[in-house]
């Protein structure tokens, strides 16, 4: 695959012909830091953080996970979920509590208040979404989700 990206002008860092635009991961920081501005104003307005909105819309889906499983799941640091998920259980969003069959897991799910919280998240959040997305067929965003997931497992530790 190496060589065939050899042949592609301007893909390769090591290529004198590089142009940072060809460059697949300029865009997507450029897109994340967008995304994540606009969501982070559209946070501000309900009172929470983007690694909060990540922590409830995990659990939104699954209903209870350890601190870990949040973590890898959502990207963030274990010690900013860990620091995110007391601070949401002191504003009575969610409970950590120790799993019944392993002590030393901690897991964590919804309160009503924060089941509540969330709902009303969507609806701030939902014209980001839309924004985003906006001109895109269904086609068009599973193809693109399949090629982050290849991109995904190709940078897999070995």
């Amino acid at each position: 695959m190496r060589n065939e990206l050899d042949k592609l002008d301007g893909y390769q860092s090591d290529n004198g012909g590089f142009t940072y635009k060809k460059w697949p991961f300029y865009w997507i920081a450029r897109v994340n830091n967008r995304y994540s501005q606009r969501m982070e104003k559209a946070l501000k307005r309900v009172g929470l953080t983007i690694t909060g909105w990540r922590v409830s819309m995990l659990l939104r889906e699954h209903a209870v996970l350890s601190i870990s499983e949040i973590s890898t799941h959502s990207a963030v640091k274990l010690s900013t979920v860990t620091r995110t998920v007391y601070g949401m259980q002191d504003k009575g969003l969610l409970l950590a509590r120790p799993r019944e069959t392993d002590a030393r897991v901690t897991e964590v799910v919804m309160t009503r208040q924060g089941r509540q919280l969330i709902e009303t998240v969507i609806e701030q959040t939902s014209v980001v979404f839309a924004d985003a997305l906006k001109n895109f067929s269904e086609k068009e965003l599973v193809s693109l989700n399949e090629s982050l997931q290849r991109i995904f497992a190709n940078l897999a530790d070995d």
